[in-house]
């Protein structure tokens, strides 16, 4: 019976949070980025509560389990950041780490006010965090 009171609360949290988004507005994407050297570079953009939400592991989803990754990218001359590796996931074997790969094309640079970036290397953190 606590199994499937369990159940129907899991699946009450998982219908609230698909219905509504701003129930996750604790979901973190830091705003800034650490450089190789340590300094923090700040965004134009970064992905929302909502981009979040998105690309939240079901599975992670299901077990109200939370995590983050660590990607390492190089930014691009189109302000956007690739060639992104993960380099580190929390718990190991979650799917935080392929969900921050989904996350990339989100983020959004000045090439020109950064330009001494461009071939740069730096690591985002993203935490996903329920509420």
């Amino acid at each position: 019976m606590r199994h499937i009171a369990m159940t129907v609360a899991a699946l009450a949290a998982l219908t609230a949070c698909t219905t509504n988004p701003a129930i996750r507005s604790d979901v973190v994407v830091p705003s800034g980025f650490t450089q190789a050297n340590g300094e923090t570079f700040r965004w134009l953009a970064t992905p929302g509560g909502r981009d979040l939400l998105d690309v939240y592991p079901p599975a992670a989803m299901q077990q109200e389990l939370e995590g983050y990754a660590v990607l390492d990218c190089v930014f691009l001359d189109t302000g956007r950041i690739g060639d992104c590796q993960i380099i580190q996931e929390s718990p190991v074997g979650s799917g935080f780490g392929a969900a921050a790969l989904r996350l990339v094309d989100r983020y959004r640079y000045d090439p020109v006010l950064h330009a001494d970036m461009i071939g740069a290397r730096g690591r985002q953190t993203v935490r996903f965090v329920l509420g």
